[in-house]
């Protein structure tokens, strides 16, 4: 994954994480490198030095899942305006990086996504989620948040 992707994904998830379980807001720098470096996963040597806790903690965070979840769907969205014959899909890509890119408040009502391209990130979350092991109603809750993320221009970003 490109960096700039990496940052628009972390970007994402920090926004929704801030929703969802801001507590965890001071751990996402660190899971976020752990993710792109390679993840954490059960059979590394080191993975409980990485974070001072056990990856059994980890795994009961939110932000591990979120950062799978939105880069899982960021893949697929641009895997989509590859394949795509139209622009809409790409289109939806360009605004999407640009919201996220942006403070929620400076943004103009015309960034405002259509409820079929809602429901396609909606459901290719749930989709990327589905591997997981989280419960359903787990899978809507952050599905969900990532949609709301995008739809509610009076909240501002998470810090960074």
């Amino acid at each position: 994954m490109e960096p700039d992707d990496e940052q628009t994904v972390v970007q994402w998830c920090r926004i929704v994480v801030a929703e969802v379980a801001p507590g965890e807001l001071p751990l996402m720098a660190e899971l976020s490198r752990a993710h792109f470096g390679g993840g954490i996963t059960m059979d590394s040597p080191d993975r409980d030095a990485l974070l001072g806790f056990g990856v059994d903690a980890a795994v009961a965070l939110a932000t591990p899942a979120l950062l799978m979840v939105c880069q899982k769907l960021w893949d697929a969205l641009s895997q989509k305006a590859a394949e795509a014959t139209l622009e809409s899909v790409g289109t939806l890509l360009h605004r999407l990086r640009r919201r996220l890119g942006r403070q929620i408040s400076q943004l103009a009502t015309a960034d405002g996504f259509s409820p079929a391209e809602l429901e396609l990130i909606r459901s290719t979350a749930l989709d990327a989620s589905a591997g997981l092991g989280l419960s359903e109603d787990r899978r809507r809750l952050l599905a969900d948040a990532i949609v709301g993320s995008l739809i509610l221009p009076d909240r501002p970003a998470a810090a960074k």
